[in-house]
């Protein structure tokens, strides 16, 4: 199953959230970015279902001035059964939610929905298609973490080892021969790198490159819609093709957790060959301490020839 695209709009708001934080980023340069067209994000209480916030600017702002100080994104995973205070609300099943840190707590912000206390079926309730918004408005609560969470939550800060995970997706996912089937474009789009006509396309802010994040992000959302759309055409996977399904949209999920943790990190590591000029320095190098031992013995030879004739002539 394609992971909800939401998870662009989550990954915006903590990479760019973050620079804001640190002053280097004012809301002026990327409030209208692109990828919240269409996406309207409120912000509640869980606990009282009050309206916090109606847009994340405010929402961002009121955050800094009550002392927190970083956002991360993490696998909805994490969250234990029952975590839920407010039996009115119904957390959506997205792949992944925020945790807002200040140095007394750490908040997690979670996608939910309010029940309709007069609505009773299983099913959600359809609106008339010429009723809906045109806009997807969805809603984040608050949810303030316990203990046992904020450990698993602090293993996502630790930074990872870019090179390996460059190397185990390349193995697990993209030379792997299900991946013949489907066609995987070359990195070109400029909804990552950030080179289109406008100063706020970019899904990471721009002064930093993030190799290995740009690249595997876009291959993997192409393989991940690839398959999803092959799943439709033929109402059904292989059981191989299933496991394998399975398996990008994990991967998928865990990159983005550690792009949005780590992303000014994601660069790989650039291996020299040996220079041709190093024998040859190494040479000079040699010949520089050969030189510089004669001068020495030299030195010490006419130093002890000099005294000699001070003690036998009394010069």
């Amino acid at each position: 199953m394609a992971l909800d695209p939401i998870w662009k709009q989550q990954l915006v708001l903590v990479t760019y959230g973050n620079e804001f934080f640190k002053n280097q980023l004012s809301f002026s340069t990327w409030v209208n970015h692109d990828i919240f067209q269409n996406c309207l994000i409120q912000f509640r209480s869980l606990k009282t279902q009050h309206l916090l916030a109606q847009h994340f600017q405010i929402w961002l702002e009121t955050l800094k001035t009550q002392g927190f100080t970083q956002l991360s994104l993490h696998e909805s995973s994490l969250l234990e059964n029952g975590t839920n205070p407010n039996p009115n609300i119904e957390l959506l099943p997205f792949t992944h939610f925020i945790v807002a840190h200040s140095p007394q707590k750490k908040v997690a912000w979670i996608f939910g929905q309010e029940l309709a206390e007069w609505y009773t079926a299983d099913n959600e309730y359809e609106i008339p298609a010429s009723q809906q918004l045109k806009s997807r408005l969805v809603t984040m609560w608050d949810f303030e973490l316990p203990t046992p969470l904020i450990k698993q939550i602090t293993l996502d800060l630790n930074r990872p080892n870019w090179d390996s995970i460059n190397d185990y997706l390349e193995k697990e996912i993209f030379n792997q021969p299900y991946v013949t089937n489907f066609t995987v474009q070359e990195l070109t789009s400029a909804y990552y790198t950030g080179t289109s006509n406008s100063d706020d396309q970019s899904l990471l802010p721009q002064d930093y490159y993030a190799e290995i994040s740009h690249e595997f992000l876009f291959k993997l959302e192409q393989l991940d819609q690839q398959i999803e759309k092959s799943k439709q055409q033929s109402n059904s996977l292989t059981a191989e093709m299933q496991a394998f399904s399975q398996k990008v949209d994990e991967l998928f999920s865990k990159l983005i957790v550690k792009t949005a943790n780590h992303y000014k990190e994601a660069k790989r590591k650039v291996t020299l060959g040996n220079s041709p000029f190093d024998n040859t320095e190494k040479l000079n190098t040699d010949h520089k301490t050969i030189a510089s031992t004669k001068s020495v013995i030299a030195l010490i030879f006419i130093t002890l020839v000099i005294g000699a004739l001070v003690y036998y002539f009394g010069f």
